[in-house]
Parts: C-alpha cells; structure tokens; sequence
C-alpha cells in the first residue's frame, strides 16, 4: 500500500508541472491496483501506464512448448477501460524467445524450431500477434531481427546466471542475413500498419483466451460496418498456429461476405460466421475485410516512387535505376554521414566500397527529392 500511496503522490507531483507527461511503471501487482494505477484521473486525459510481462506466454508459444494464454495483453481482457497496458514479449530483464526457439524448440518431421529460419518464422506470427493488438507495446533491442544471445551470455560465450547483466554483443551483422532481415521487414510492416490504420490502435478486439495452439483474434473499427467503404473503416481477423503440426482453424469472422489475405492477396469469401481452414505449422493470416491494394511496408525489395525505381534492396555491389533521369543520388549513414559512392553509368552506382549497413539514399531528379531506405551486403 505504501508503494502504491508513492506512486499516486509521484504522479500528481509531476502533472502538477509537466501536466501532459506520460507516467510508466515497471509495477507488477493485482489486477485490481494495476487497474487503479491505469484509470487514476482518467477523467482528465491522464492515467498511468505499466509494463505487461508476457514474455512466458509467447515463449511458450514460440517454442511449441505449450499454446500458452497471452490474451489479457489486451486491455479490455483485464477489465480496463484504458489502453495503458505495454505489452511486450522481451525486456531487460527476460530471457530472449530466439535463445529459447534455438535450445528448447520442439519439432515433428522435418519441421523444428531450432531451425534459425523455422525460428525466425515463429517470431513473426509472435510479433503479428502483438503489434496488432490495441494499446502501446514494447519492442526490445535487437528483437526485431531475432536477437538469440541469452541474458545470462557472460562475455567468453558462456552461460551462467552470475553473467545477467554483463554486457552483451552488438549484432547489427544480423542485418546480413536474408532470414533476420525478412523478420525485420515484417515488424516494420506491422509498425506501418498500426501508424496507418486506426483499427489496429482505436478497434475494439475479441481475443480467444485459453491454452489452443491455434491463436486468433478479430479487431472490429469504431464505428462498426459490415460494408466498409474504404481501408479507415475496414475490419481485421488475425490467426496463428503455434504448433509444430498442421492445424485445422475455425475462423470466426465478424461477418460473412469477402475477406482478403493481406500476405497473399487472395479473397475468401465466408458464407457464415465460420469459415474452416488448415494452417501449416507456424502459419499465420491477417486478414481484412476492405482489399489492401499493396503491403504498406516502406522496406522493399526495391524502391519505386514517381516513376522512378532502385533496385536491388538488399544491394551487393551495384545499385541500378530503370530511367535515366536521376541528376544525383547521394548515400547517408543513419547517422547522417554522407559517403562516397561512384556512378558507373547514367542507371547505375558503384557501392561495393561501402561497409555492410542500413543507408538513407536521397534521390534527385527534374521531379524533386525523394528519401529511401537500402541495405548494403
């Protein structure tokens, strides 16, 4: 109670000065103070934030250990009428899923998660599983592309739980490997989404609690229509298998009609409520109700903007153009270093002097100034 009273008084002493500030705790009680905390001068646009651990429920998720519950990372599940739980699967101070996919991973046939890229896959379901749920979320160093150093890694390589908080290494050479990258990419694309589309930030959602290996969920927009017009109004259901066999899947969508797979492309049309399917093992869908044109991902295997495309993305040594049109191309660390690069013809660049990296390219021609993202490897 003493904790609590201090955190009640901290809050109010800093709104008192800085009345629009967030307030986050790494406080873990019953739901009941936790609630409290979240909802504490809500009437006023304020309230506090706390961490939501679940990094035990998608590890065993991950790992095919168990299709642990994860549901109550959403808000309304602990009975909150505010989103200021931070859900996330890592912290400083939890073991890494990749650590546990890569040591612990069950298999069946010719399908195991100690795989890295089987791995990685898993990590993608585990992220669409999270950054598509409504309320602010947490994402750790280095996870967005499998980070799989354990938190006990002592700096010889050893694991021992006297090492915890030794310093661990810096992996950005996983930016080299085409699985890491894609677990990258597909993290961007969920981030891009829930910036672009408020359903994936202001939906209301219906998670099916429980321990099935099979997860899904709906997130229904606000207002509510069967018939969307356009993708600000349009509904999403999202399901995944964490097992490491097939799996049959009832999916309970908000209402019949067509529905389209984001990652493929191809409509399904539900003549009910349920609509069966089989999912491989680690398999995951996202779909919509209102047909996505393209992914809104900004990392791409190429960038085509106004006519104008660059390719290839990752690049090896030369990066090429379709038109002639480009008057100058120049590379930028992320840092914003400016570094030199060659052009070899009036379509391409020479940057095989370039160290392995992620580069901001600026691109000129008669239409203006255009920025995009590449990898060098």
């Amino acid at each position: 109670m003493v904790v609590f009273e201090f955190y009640i008084h901290a809050a109010d002493k800093i709104w008192s000065h800085t009345p629009d500030a967030y307030v986050i705790l790494e406080h873990f009680a019953d739901n009941a103070e936790e609630k409290e905390l979240a909802e504490y001068r809500v009437a006023e646009g304020k309230g506090m934030m706390l961490w939501g651990n679940y990094n035990g429920a998608y590890s065993q998720n991950t790992t095919g250990a168990a299709g642990a519950d994860f549901s109550t990372v959403y808000h309304s599940n602990r009975n909150w009428t505010v989103p200021h739980l931070i859900g996330y699967m890592e912290s400083h101070d939890e073991e890494r899923l990749m650590y546990r996919n890569l040591q612990t991973g069950r298999s069946a046939g010719s399908y195991n998660v100690k795989t890295l890229t089987t791995a990685l896959d898993r990590m993608k379901a585990a992220s669409l599983m999270l950054f598509t749920i409504p309320g602010p979320k947490m994402l750790w160093q280095f996870g967005e592309l499998g980070y799989d150093q354990s938190i006990n890694r002592c700096p010889d390589g050893t694991i021992n739980e006297g090492c915890r908080v030794s310093p661990k290494p810096v992996k950005w050479d996983y930016l080299d490997n085409a699985d890491r990258h894609a677990l990258y990419s597909h993290i961007a694309e969920l981030l891009e989404l829930r910036n672009t589309y408020k359903v994936f930030t202001d939906g209301v959602a219906a998670i099916q609690s429980g321990t099935s290996f099979v997860k899904q969920f709906s997130l229904q927009n606000v207002p509510y229509t069967l018939s969307p017009a356009d993708a600000s109004q349009m509904n999403v259901h999202i399901v995944a298998n964490f097992d490491v066999i097939a799996k049959g899947a009832a999916i309970e969508f908000l209402h019949p009609g067509a529905w389209f797979d984001y990652y493929s492309g191809q409509a399904v049309s539900v003549s009910g409520r349920t609509h069966n399917l089989t999912l491989k093992p680690g398999e995951y869908k996202l779909f919509t109700d209102y047909a996505l044109k393209e992914p809104v991902t900004s990392v791409l295997s190429e960038m085509h903007h106004d006519g104008i495309t660059l390719y290839p993305n990752p690049v090896e040594n030369e990066l090429f153009t379709d038109e002639a049109t480009v008057k100058w191309l120049t590379l930028y660390t992320t840092e914003g270093k400016q570094v030199a690069i060659v052009k070899r013809s009036d379509t391409s660049w020479d940057l095989s002097g370039l160290p392995k990296g992620l580069y901001i390219v600026k691109v000129e021609d008669r239409r203006g100034v255009r920025h995009a993202k590449i990898i060098k490897r």
